[in-house]
C-alpha cells in the first residue's frame, strides 16, 4: 500500500531540516511518495528541500512542486490531492513532525479493512495551551450517523494533519479545501466527518504539533477571523444544504458553533471590518434553517426563539456602540 505525504512549505528554513528528518525516519516499508509543495517561499527552504533531495539515497519518493504565485496553505495541500498517486493521503505541516513509526501504526490496519481514514493523536510541543485532544478510544467507529455524532462533540480534532486518508474518498466526495481561507481545517473537517462512513482511531501519539508564535495561528487577528469563521458559517451552511445535511441537529449545531466563534472575534475587531456584513449573512441563512429544524423537530420552541431574536440585537448594539467609540477617538 502506497502511502503519499503532502508538505506545504513556505517559510520554514528553520525548520523544514527537522520536517524532513522525520519523514525518512518512518519504519513503514509499503513505500511512501512525499510532496512538498513550493507555495512560492520567499526564504531557503526550497535550497535545503534541493540540496535534501539531491543527496538522499533512500527508498522514500521525494517530489519539490511549484506554485507560480502565492496561493496559500489551502492551495497547496489541493495541489497535492491532485498529484498524489498514493492509496492514502496524509497531510503534514512543514514546521511539525512525525514520529519514526507514524505511518506503520496509522496503515497497520488498513490490510484488512480500507477505512476511509484513520486518525491518531498528537504530541503538543512550545506551549502550555490546550488543544483539542483526541477523546476517543482506539478501535472503529463505523456508519456515518456515529462519525458525525462523535465529531460535533469534539471527540476528535479539527486539524487536517495527522488523518491517513483514503485518497479515492477524498476525491470521490471533491473533499478539498477552500483557498483563501483561514481556519480552512475547520470547514474541511466538517465536510469530512458528513461524508465518512468508516473510521478507524489510533490513540498513540503519531505528530509532534509545534505551536510557533510566527505562524498563521500564532498571529491571530481578530477581523480576520471573524470573516474567516463567518465564512465558514456560509460555506459549511450552503455545502450542507446542497448534500442534504442541514438537518440533522448534530450538523445545524455545528454550523450555529462557527457562528458564534464569528460573533467572539466580531466584539474583538475594529468596527470598520466587514465581519458584520458576514455575520449578518450567515445569520440570515441560519434564521431560515432554524424554522425548517423546528418544523423537523430538531429543535424546540426556546432554541427557535433563542435562533430567531437572542444574538441579532446584541451583535447590533455592539456594532453601533464600538463606531459610535471609534469616532470619538478620531
Amino acid at each position: 500500500m502506497k502511502i503519499t505525504i503532502v508538505v506545504p512549505v513556505y517559510n520554514v528554513e528553520q525548520y523544514i531540516g527537522d520536517c524532513l528528518a522525520s519523514i525518512t525516519a518512518q519504519t513503514y516499508t509499503g513505500g511512501i511518495e512525499c510532496l512538498l509543495i513550493d507555495d512560492c517561499t520567499p526564504d531557503g527552504s526550497c535550497a535545503i528541500i534541493e540540496n535534501f533531495i539531491k543527496e538522499y539515497n533512500g527508498a522514500i519518493t521525494f517530489k519539490l512542486l511549484h506554485h507560480t504565485r502565492n496561493r496559500g496553505l489551502s492551495a497547496a495541500r489541493n495541489t497535492g490531492i491532485d498529484a498524489a498517486t498514493g492509496d492514502y493521503i496524509y497531510f503534514l505541516d512543514s514546521d511539525d513532525e512525525l514520529m519514526p513509526n507514524t505511518i506503520a501504526l496509522l496503515s497497520t490496519v488498513l490490510k484488512e479493512n480500507p477505512y476511509d481514514l484513520v486518525i491518531g493523536n498528537y504530541q503538543t510541543i512550545g506551549t502550555d495551551k490546550e488543544y483539542y485532544p483526541l477523546l476517543l478510544d482506539t478501535g472503529e467507529i463505523k456508519t456515518n450517523k456515529n462519525i458525525r455524532k462523535l465529531y460535533f462533540s469534539q471527540q476528535w480534532y479539527a486539524m487536517a494533519w495527522n488523518k491517513l486518508c483514503n485518497l479515492n474518498f477524498i476525491r470521490k466526495h471533491q473533499l478539498y479545501f477552500k483557498e483563501g481561507l483561514l481556519n480552512e481545517d475547520n470547514l474541511w473537517s466538517f465536510q469530512l466527518a458528513c461524508e465518512a462512513q468508516s473510521i478507524y482511531v489510533v490513540n498513540e501519539n503519531t505528530y509532534k504539533y509545534k505551536v510557533r508564535e510566527s505562524s498563521i495561528m500564532g498571529k491571530m487577528n481578530p477581523a480576520k477571523t471573524a470573516n474567516a469563521f463567518a465564512t465558514i458559517t456560509n460555506e459549511a451552511y450552503k455545502w450542507a444544504e446542497e448534500k442534504g445535511y442541514i438537518y440533522d441537529k448534530k450538523v445545524f449545531n455545528s454550523i450555529i458553533h462557527y457562528r458564534e466563534h464569528a460573533l467572539r472575534f466580531i466584539f474583538l475587531a475594529e468596527p470598520r471590518s466587514k465581519s458584520v456584513e458576514l455575520y449578518m449573512q450567515c445569520y440570515k441563512r441560519l434564521r431560515i434553517a432554524a424554522w425548517w429544524a423546528y418544523k423537523n423537530r430538531l429543535i424546540g420552541a426556546r432554541s427557535l426563539i433563542k435562533e430567531l431574536y437572542n444574538y441579532l440585537p446584541k451583535q447590533i448594539g455592539y456594532w453601533y456602540l464600538s463606531a459610535y467609540n471609534h469616532i470619538l477617538k478620531r
